[in-house]
């Protein structure tokens, strides 16, 4: 089994595919939607390689796994020798308003490239819906889109990720979606997760987030207060798939924006990732021939 067979990202393309599309008749908001917001999900606009289109997603996924086993993997059962590694980041000013098209990629690719300078890498950004934010004193939430970088990064021990990652949490490059939470995230891919995590890193939008703030209240029924003396709170996250109507406004935000701008790569991965979209692009061009 190749290693685009066992990620499972086509079935996942597939299935993000078939609920958007029941999400442009059904939701709440689906006046929204146009025609031509209709035709960017047809294979006639695959071409294109969108970051909406279904098809465009399973060919850049069918050959960014063909190139990654190339590079990493030492049987087809997608297992690796090397240290391979999965790093989430969160970039300053990236939580948009979701009524907000508009987004920077090109920046936060710049800012990128330079804080990650000579590691070898490949990922994505992503837009995170979370539909619930709290407030910093724990009050109602908001809504926002996160756009964030999910990346695979090969050729560094422990101890260099373990390194990087403390180098970019004080940089001020980057900030969590609450304090209480992350900003930088890296956690070694072990033999036999490859698959998942190249789908994870590759998958459509699929989930909605909901982040709650509550004090810490003492058997006493006072606040417990951190050194600071401010109110010591709980934070929590939960995960959801995307309503219909949360799945139209994820739509609007990135229809404008093809695979190519989402699609991040540097050292030995920037070639992988040109070789992957040339690869994807020649196989609609080929079938416009036929």
């Amino acid at each position: 089994m190749s290693l685009f067979e066992a990620s499972g990202i086509e079935d996942w393309c597939r299935s993000a595919d078939q609920k958007l599309k029941e999400a442009f008749d059904g939701a709440h908001n689906r006046t929204t939607i146009t025609q031509m917001d209709r035709r960017l999900l047809l294979p006639s606009s695959a071409d294109r390689m969108l970051a909406v289109n279904a098809h465009s997603r399973i060919a850049l996924g069918r050959y960014l796994c063909e190139e990654i086993a190339s590079q990493l993997c030492v049987n087809e059962h997608g297992e690796h020798e090397s240290s391979v590694f999965f790093v989430t980041l969160i970039p300053k000013d990236v939580f948009v308003a979701t009524g907000v098209c508009g987004i920077d990629i090109g920046g936060m690719k710049r800012r990128l490239r330079a804080d990650l300078r000579g590691l070898s890498y490949v990922g994505a950004f992503e837009p995170g819906y979370y539909a619930s934010l709290p407030s910093t004193d724990g009050g109602p939430g908001h809504q926002v889109i996160c756009w964030h970088p999910h990346l695979l990064t090969w050729g560094v021990t422990a101890e260099q990720i373990a390194s990087l990652t403390g180098k970019l949490t004080g940089s001020g490059n980057y900030q969590a979606v609450v304090e209480e939470f992350e900003a930088v995230h890296a956690e070694q891919v072990a033999n036999g997760e490859l698959p998942g995590t190249i789908a994870y890193l590759l998958k459509p939008p699929s989930h909605a987030y909901r982040v709650t703030r509550y004090p810490w209240i003492g058997r006493d029924g006072e606040v417990r207060l951190k050194a600071d003396g401010t109110p010591h709170f709980f934070v929590g996250q939960r995960t959801s798939n995307l309503r219909k109507g949360e799945r139209v406004k994820v739509f609007h935000a990135m229809k404008h924006l093809g695979l190519e701008e989402l699609l991040v790569a540097g050292g030995e991965g920037s070639s992988l990732r040109a070789r992957a979209l040339q690869k994807a692009a020649k196989e609609f061009d080929s079938r416009g021939r036929h």
